[in-house]
Parts: structure tokens; sequence; C-alpha cells
């Protein structure tokens, strides 16, 4: 007891002390107006444009972009735990090229994830895992396609089955066990994505990730991993995530060394070429690190094709009128399929379903903000604003999606708009939902775009074409109208809005996915 109350008063002193450096330490800022959502001046108005933010982010984002973007001015907003300062879409070029030494994604991302607590230390510099996707998983894709195909009729065959009445399906709920179980036939191994207690792991750990930083950015730092293991669950999801990635790891690892032992090695190259998940090529090779890097990949690779999905079906629901039209362009490019054999290509050949998934990304997004950079050191745009070392940056992707001067009508929501603007010559290959450029940052754009955008891009075809060739789905007749939810900068999900199947009769012009229409 004598021992405990010098600690008491020791953390009392240095939470204070903390506390008392939060108001005295101003956050370096550029010298750019603030915007002002309130009508209140001073300080209580500084406070209430903060709750107005949390009140509704995404009108005050819009807000700020229509004031200060459209005019090509930049603008200070005020969220809860920090001062962005939303940069014009004239300097994301810019924002695009700055070198890691001056404006930091990565910086900006662990703050986001809050990488030393939620997964571990050395990941805060070190992130080559997420090179394994680009180099590895991407250029494998070809060659592994019919593994992702084959997930996906299992998971549609379990989750929905052939039911000849409406079924009901609560999309949120069911999208972490479907895209989750096709995901990771990619990122974890065939055994484990049919291990529903896996599946489960892998979903859920996105959730305790995603909220765990939130919560943990509310304490000092040095109080931070007592916060994550005391209010948190993450800590008994780490213990899960070992049971299942240890023994792969130490597996493969040990037969790498194997083989480089006979001398082998060209052999194990040759299988890991085959079998991208055998792809270790990390510079740090412990076991430790590289359990946490496998999850890493997890969380990020998961959770993005499951909120999209969601969107994707609450979007097909809302315009019956797009199916008949989608399952034609199907139907045609899937006519040559030999053996039913997928292929990367036939994907790509599906514009027009490419044009659908973008306008609902577009609609529904996962963030409002992208390019978030935290400045590692000062940096001076070309405009002269200068962004001091500690600051933070962004855009205000959204804002760019909704203005009329960029795109036509952006208030409508128009499935086809991108595939007519592909059919234009020389526009072939542009205005792909994966094509990331100043007004597509959906993905974010330049060096540091998301590396798994075209795996994840295939998860959501493979999804939308057996989903389409199979079933007639939409809402439950007289439901209310879904709606998704803004807190700061992201966008939830409806979590509640049920979706009705019903299996189609089978198609001859859909055997080469399907399989051959049984005789009657």
């Amino acid at each position: 007891m004598t021992i405990l109350v010098p600690l008491t008063i020791a953390a009392s002193c240095a939470i204070a002390i903390w506390f008392i450096k939060q108001l005295l330490v101003k956050q370096p800022l550029p010298n750019v107006p603030f915007l002002r959502i309130c009508d209140k001046p001073g300080v209580p108005g500084d406070k209430d444009d903060v709750q107005a933010f949390l009140a509704d982010s995404y009108s005050a984002l819009m807000k700020g972009y229509r004031k200060y973007n459209q005019q090509g001015k930049h603008f200070l907003l005020r969220t809860p735990k920090q001062v962005f300062c939303m940069v014009a879409p004239s300097h994301i070029d810019e924002i695009r090229k700055a070198a890691p030494t001056k404006l930091s994604h990565k910086a900006a991302g662990n703050t986001i994830f809050q990488t030393s607590h939620t997964l571990h230390p050395a990941l805060q510099d070190d992130q080559s895992h997420f090179q394994v996707v680009s180099r590895a998983l991407t250029p494998a894709l070809n060659t592994q396609l019919m593994d992702l195909v084959d997930e996906a009729k299992i998971v549609f065959s379990e989750q929905i089955g052939e039911p000849k009445e409406w079924k009901n399906l609560n999309t949120w709920q069911s999208s972490f066990g479907m895209l989750g179980q096709v995901t990771n036939r990619l990122l974890a191994t065939k055994e484990l994505c049919r291990d529903p207690e896996f599946v489960k792991w892998s979903a859920s750990y996105s959730k305790s990730i995603f909220g765990g930083a939130v919560l943990v950015r509310n304490y000092p730092k040095f109080l931070r991993t007592l916060a994550m293991y005391w209010w948190t669950d993450v800590a008994e999801k780490k213990a899960t995530a070992r049971k299942y990635f240890m023994p792969i790891i130490k597996e493969r690892l040990q037969a790498e060394a194997l083989y480089k032992a006979q001398g082998r090695l060209a052999e194990w190259n040759k299988i890991k070429s085959q079998d991208s998940s055998k792809s270790l090529r990390f510079n740090n090779r412990n076991p430790e690190i590289l359990l946490y890097k496998a999850m890493h990949l997890n969380v990020t690779g998961v959770h993005t094709p499951c909120v999209v999905w969601v969107e994707l079906i609450h979007d097909l629901c809302r315009h019956p009128e797009i199916h008949d039209e989608l399952r034609d362009e199907i139907a045609e490019v899937f006519s040559g399929v030999a053996d039913g054999k997928w292929t990367k290509e036939n994907l790509i050949k599906l514009v027009k379903l490419d044009s659908f998934i973008r306008e609902s990304s577009r609609c529904s997004p996962l963030s409002a903000v992208k390019l978030e950079r935290y400045a590692q050191s000062e940096y001076t745009l070309s405009d002269g604003t200068v962004i001091p070392k500690g600051s933070s940056v962004a855009v205000v992707a959204q804002g760019i999606q909704q203005d009329a001067d960029r795109l036509p009508n952006p208030e409508l929501f128009d499935a086809f708009r991108y595939a007519r603007l592909r059919a234009e010559p020389g526009q072939e290959n542009n205005w792909q939902w994966v094509t990331t450029s100043e007004i597509n940052l959906l993905f974010g754009h330049g060096k540091f775009a998301c590396p798994g955008r075209h795996v994840a891009s295939a998860v959501e075809k493979i999804m939308m074409v057996l989903a389409l060739a199979q079933y007639d789905i939409r809402f439950v007749p007289g439901a209310p109208a879904t709606n998704g939810q803004w807190t700061q900068k992201f966008r939830n999900p409806d979590a509640n809005a049920v979706v009705q199947w019903k299996v189609r009769a089978r198609e001859s012009r859909f055997a080469n996915i399907l399989g051959p229409v049984a005789e009657a």
C-alpha cells in the first residue's frame, strides 16, 4: 500500500502535466483562414465549430470546400483531436509528389491506426509488407483468380443458397463473413478462410483496431498501451491471431531455410511464384514482426472490400433498372470463356460493372478526406503557403466528387457515367474504378495509392457477377430507406438494412459462369 500511494500520486501528476501541456502547447498551423461553421466568435465559437463538425461532418467539409477550395484557397478545419489544413485541389500534385521527409503518408497513417499500440512499434517505420501486395499478390492475380471464383461460389452456396422465396439477409452483418472468406483465400490460406472462427476474428479485428485507435488517442502517449490493454479487446485479438498465423509463418520460414540449405532455392522460388501466399519477402525475418505484418495486411485488406460490397448491394436495390443491362454485359463478356476459366481480362472487359462500382464509391465513399499527410519538416506550397513542421494536411476528396465544375450532374446517381466516358476515343483505359487521378482519390493517388485496389476490384467484380447471374435482389418492401452515417471524415453504411435474395431460373447464357443448365 505504501508503494502504491506515491505511484498513484506520480501518475496523477504526469496526467495533469499532460493535460496542461495540451492546453498550452498549440499545434503549428499554416497561415490560412479557419472554417467558421457556427456564427459565434472567439473561443466559444471554436468549441461550437468542433461540436458542429461532430454533429454533421459531411456538411462541414462540403461548406469548407465550396467556400474556400473551389476558389483555389486552403482552409483550416477544427476536429476533436487536431486541426487539418484542407488543401485546394489545384495543389494535389504537390502533396502527392512531396518527399516523405517533408509530408509523410506513413506518419499520418500511424496516427489514424495508432500503429504502435494496435499492432507493434516496429510497424511504424517498417511497412514493407504492403509491397507484397503490389509486387506479389497483384502480379499473381491472374493465376489465382479461379481460387477466388471457387471461394466465392462456396460463399454464395453456404450463405444464401437457392431460396425459391425471398430470403432476408442483413447486408452489413453478412458482408464480413462473405467477403472476408473470399479475400482471405489470398491473404491467408484455403484452410483458414473456411474456418468460421478465423473469419469471425478477421471481421472483428478491424472493428477492434479502428475503435481502439480512436479510444487511445484520448490518453497521453505513455498511457496508451495500458489503455489499449484495459479498455479494448485488441490484446485478445492479437492472441487469437498468434494461434492462427504463427504456425504458418514458422513452417514457411523453415521450409525456405530447408530448400536453401539443400541448394533448391530455385525450386522454392517457383513454389512461391505459383502461390503468392507463400511469399515472405521481408528483410526482417523475425516471426513476431511477421505476425503483426500479417495482421496489418488482414485488417486493411478485408475491411474495405466488405464496406464497398455493402454499398454496392444497397445501390443495386435502389436501382433495379440497371440489373438487366449489367447481366447482358456479363453474359457477353463470358460467352467465350472456355471450361469456365475466368481471367483478369474478363473482369477488365466488364466496363459497365466497373462504372457502377465507381459511381457507388463516388456517392458513398469510405472517407470524405484523402491524401492525409503529416509534416515531418516545413514545406512550402507553390502559392507561398507554408506548412509548418508538426501540422496535418489533407484534401476534401468528396468535394471534388460532388463538384459540378468537374463532373456533370454530380448530385445524380448515374451508374454508367464512366462507361460512357471510356467509350470516347482515347479514353478506353481511363475512368476505371482503380485508376487514381486528381479527380479520383478513392484509393489515394500517386506512390502511396492503395496497393491492394486491383485485388479488391477483382473480388468485388467476381462477387457481383455471381450475384447478378444467380439472384434477384431487392429491399424489403415498405422498409425505411437505407441511410449511411458520417462519423467525422468516415462514412459507415447502414448496419441495419436488410436485403431480400431469391434464386433466378438458371439461364444458358450464364453456363460458362455457373455451369450447364440442368435438363428438365
